[in-house]
């Protein structure tokens, strides 16, 4: 149980990284990882064992790294739509992300920051 535990929360660092360096590739190894991980995990669990005070301990920290990760998605997520809304309109892609609205024609932006 434990090796599982620190396999995952070792996966979730570094989906993390992968995710604060925007490398998409990582992120789906991590994720492949992480749903064999899961299962594992829940087969254990699944038998009602006794746990110890650290692994409940690492139950915690990955259930606070999942926490995290969602919270870094859901943001990347948001300032994505910002971006695109800003690019081409409201309404400017479909649900397959292909673009539906023509692009923005005037579109200012100061690139000596």
């Amino acid at each position: 149980m434990s090796e599982i535990l620190e396999r995952m929360l070792a996966n979730l660092a570094v989906e993390q990284q992968a995710m604060v360096q925007d490398d998409v590739e990582q992120v789906l190894k991590s994720i492949e990882e992480q749903e064999i991980l899961t299962v594992d995990l829940n087969r254990f669990l699944g038998s009602k064992p006794i746990l110890s005070d650290n692994q409940r301990q690492q139950l915690q920290q990955v259930a606070a790294l999942v926490q995290l990760n969602q919270l870094l998605a859901q943001q990347s997520l948001a300032f994505s739509r910002r971006m695109l809304r800003l690019l081409g309109g409201e309404e400017a892609y479909g649900e397959d992300g292909n673009l539906t609205a023509p692009r923005a024609k005037s579109l200012r932006i100061d690139i000596r920051a």
